[in-house]
């Protein structure tokens, strides 16, 4: 009779294969329904292992950002306005999510909490980056972009001669916001969050490389250099490399990086991030070329800032393909769960 019943319970016992050939090593065994009460949707399918990773970068970029600001003393303020809309987006994605719902509201929340707060630690990092004050690298890069042949003056005169040419690239310019704000959505939509991992992954490993590089080669661009009259983003530069504890509104922060030049970055990620077989690829691709060639004069950019841009965009894709392979390789037992769940239903 024992044994008749121990049968009885392994028939009701869905066993479920994982690295060490079950999620529970000891007993190697769990229930499927049971382990739905305890592992709600948005666990199983918002907080998944890249998302974890994501929000422990922007909790070392926070670190880092508190411990150097206590030497470099640059006041930042707003923050309330900033914290309700990273709160407001989590809520959405956890209720979504928790709830089981919508998938793919989760996901988007979960993403564009993450953007808006990695947006606002890497932001403030560029700035203390600025405040070591090293000697400005203008003259280099302005020479060097004359070696390859490049003239700065010339094509800013061509484009602002040419109005159709210039707004056609200030649109294309100014589109990078609102094509991560669509990518994010695009990719829950056709549920490929490895997509959207990939974008935010990469551009946080490429923002922690270009302030790195550019509290090296600080740089005014172009335009300051050549005409005297430094844009908006580079009065920030120049305040902060100057003036002892600074404020500014965390909504009025700008892009202060030069060399290298991180719209380049974000273009090129966009464009990977939406590589076949998503139907999305060739119009980002079309975008992203022509903001590629706007970003020199749109964005008082040599020419060699959208070449090191590039370099670092290629570096960071490698960086978080060794990263997700990690996941893909310790992602079995989860696969595994999410198949047992899926087929008691």
């Amino acid at each position: 009779m024992q044994g008749t019943s121990d049968e009885a319970a392994k028939r009701r016992e869905h066993r479920v294969p994982g690295a060490s050939g079950g999620v529970d090593s000891a007993a190697g065994t769990i229930r499927a329904r049971e382990v739905r009460n305890w592992v709600p949707l948005g666990i199983r399918q918002g907080l998944s292992g890249p998302i974890v990773f994501a929000w422990g970068f922007v909790f070392v970029l926070a670190a880092i950002d508190w411990s150097w600001n206590e030497q470099a003393g640059i006041v930042f303020t707003g923050w309330a306005s900033v914290f309700a809309s990273i709160a407001a987006l989590l809520a959405t994605g956890l209720f979504y999510g928790l709830s089981g719902r919508s998938d793919r509201l989760a996901n988007v929340g979960h993403y564009a909490g993450l953007w808006v707060a990695f947006s606002l630690t890497g932001a403030i990092l560029t700035y203390l980056a600025a405040s070591v004050g090293l000697p400005l690298h203008d003259a280099e890069l302005h020479r060097l972009d004359g070696t390859l042949g490049f003239n700065w003056a010339g094509a800013f005169l061509f484009v602002n001669s040419h109005e159709a040419v210039k707004d056609v690239l200030g649109i294309a310019y100014l589109s990078f916001l609102p094509q991560v704000v669509l990518s994010i959505m695009y990719f829950a939509h056709v549920r490929r969050n490895d997509r959207n991992a990939e974008l935010l992954l990469s551009a946080m490993v490429a923002l922690a490389i270009t302030a790195a590089i550019s509290a090296v080669i600080p740089a005014e661009g172009p335009y300051s250099f050549l005409t005297g009259k430094p844009l908006l983003f580079v009065r920030d530069l120049l305040i902060v490399r100057s003036t002892a504890q600074p404020a500014f509104q965390l909504s009025n922060l700008q892009g202060i990086i030069t060399f290298p030049s991180y719209h380049t970055v974000l273009a090129i990620l966009l464009v990977y991030s939406h590589r076949p077989p998503l139907k999305s690829f060739f119009v980002v691709a079309g975008i992203n070329l022509i903001m590629l060639l706007a970003i020199p004069v749109e964005g008082s950019h040599y020419l060699v800032d959208v070449i090191a841009g590039a370099a670092v965009a290629a570096i960071s894709i490698a960086a978080v393909r060794v990263v997700q392979t990690r996941f893909a390789r310790g992602g079995g037992s989860a696969a595994a769960l999410d198949g047992a769940i899926s087929a008691s239903q």
